[in-house]
Order: structure tokens, then C-alpha cells, then sequence
């Protein structure tokens, strides 16, 4: 049998008009403690530079986490700054899951697979040894998805 390239689904994103506030309904739902929600605030923070379909935006965001039954529920608000995915998936579609965050065995390898099979990046960023990519895979698989890319992480599985 083939191992899997995909190692693991983490995160559902979902854009959202108020991060914080649906994470705390969502909280209340199914009655987990809204101290478990980890907030990013962009509010007060410089915009975030980004390359959305290929050019480089700068966008502030509010983000609520929320860990749960193995999967991070990732509700994103857009803030402030230019158009990116966020901002422009939520004044389209309105509120709604806009992707599934996957880990994968081999990122470049996995990027470059989705791009044969008529993927398009369409969100690309990401610091230092953490990097993201966000791939259009609706018109073959009717999702988005985003690969997590953790430098440091592949570093210290390398050296064991």
C-alpha cells in the first residue's frame, strides 16, 4: 500500500464579518469554554503583506481560533487594507468555509501537482521558516486549499 502524501487536515477557515464573535457562538453551540478561543488581532498591528492572484497586497486581519475533536476551526475576519482572499471571498459568498488547511509530505512537490491539475495560487505568504499557499482546486475538487508549510518543524523532524 502507497503511504499518503497528505499527512493531515488541521483547520477549517472561515471567513466571517466578526471573527471573535463567532467563535464565542460557536463556543456556546457545543459548549467549550470560551477561554479556549486564541485570538490574532490585527486590529492594532501593521497590515500584513500577502500576494494575492499575484500581486502583493497588505491587509489586517482578526482572527478566533478554536481547537476542537482534533481540528482547528479558523474563523477569519478581514479588517482593513487591500482586497485578498478573505475580503473578497466573504463580499462574494458572504460567510462560509473559503478553505481546508492540509499538511502535506512534500510542499513544493504537492504545490506543483495541484498546478498541473489546473490549481491556481491565489493567496501566497507567510514569514521566516513559516510559509502558506492557498490553491484553487474548485473546478477539479470544489475546495481551496491551503498547504502549511512549517520550515522549523521539517528541520526538527530531519534531526532526529
Amino acid at each position: 500500500m502507497m503511504e499518503s502524501k497528505l499527512k493531515r487536515m488541521f483547520q477549517i477557515g472561515i471567513a466571517v464579518p466578526d471573527a471573535i464573535a463567532a467563535a464565542e457562538n460557536f463556543c456556546r453551540l457545543f459548549d467549550i469554554d470560551e477561554k479556549e478561543i486564541q485570538i490574532i488581532d490585527g486590529r492594532d498591528e501593521e497590515p500584513i503583506p500577502m500576494l494575492y492572484n499575484g500581486k502583493e497586497t497588505l491587509a489586517a486581519m482578526v482572527i478566533a481560533m478554536v481547537n476542537v475533536a482534533g481540528v482547528e476551526f479558523e474563523f477569519v475576519q478581514h479588517y482593513s487594507g487591500d482586497t485578498n482572499y478573505h475580503k473578497d471571498y466573504l463580499e462574494k459568498h458572504g460567510s462560509g468555509i473559503h478553505h481546508i488547511c492540509i499538511d502535506v509530505a512534500d510542499y513544493q512537490d504537492m504545490a506543483d501537482k495541484m498546478s498541473a491539475m489546473g490549481g491556481k495560487v491565489i493567496n501566497d505568504g507567510g514569514q521566516g521558516d513559516f510559509s502558506y499557499k492557498y490553491l484553487d482546486m474548485r473546478e477539479s475538487m470544489g475546495i481551496v486549499f491551503e498547504m502549511y508549510n512549517d520550515g522549523l518543524r521539517d528541520l526538527k523532524m530531519n534531526n532526529k
